[in-house]
């Protein structure tokens, strides 16, 4: 992938300051903690070529459900780099290989991805330094439109 950026935050700060909270009793950063029993879909029709804004991580967190997940999509860490930027619906996501079973399955629902947004592995514990770079899936609720005009 071209365009992706390496962590803005250096391993070893972040591993102090998680070290720090760890010894305070507090959680490592950012602190991601859905509250829902049923989360909520939003439709807003994106189509690849579509320019979005991420909604604020705050506004997020709302949509999630104790596990941090939306109708079964989990919002990781590492997608919390992206809130707040425009980028560019590169395409939907309709079916996926289910890595236990290996077979095809059809996703019911909403899934994209985005231009040149992909996982850093700046703060999900096991990833840190991971050069995977694998794309990030995204709910159209974590969404909003930045322009009318396709890129």
């Amino acid at each position: 992938m071209t365009g992706v950026q390496t962590c803005a935050l250096p391993i070893f700060w972040l591993g102090l300051y998680d070290g720090v909270q760890a010894l305070l009793g507090k959680p490592p950063y950012p602190v991601i903690q859905g509250e829902l029993k049923k989360t909520p879909s939003e439709s807003l029709g994106l189509a690849p070529g579509d320019r979005v804004r991420v909604k604020p991580l705050a506004a997020i967190v709302k949509t999630l459900d104790v596990r941090n997940r939306n109708r079964g999509m989990a919002f990781d860490k590492e997608q919390s780099i992206y809130c707040g930027q425009e980028h560019v619906v590169h395409a939907r996501v309709e079916q996926i290989i289910e890595e236990p079973t290996g077979k095809m399955m059809k996703l019911p629902n909403d899934c994209l991805i985005l231009k040149d947004v992909a996982c850093r592995s700046c703060y999900s514990e096991k990833r840190i330094g991971c050069p995977r770079a694998i794309y990030s899936y995204w709910r159209e609720c974590w969404l909003e439109r930045a322009g009318s005009e396709r890129s």
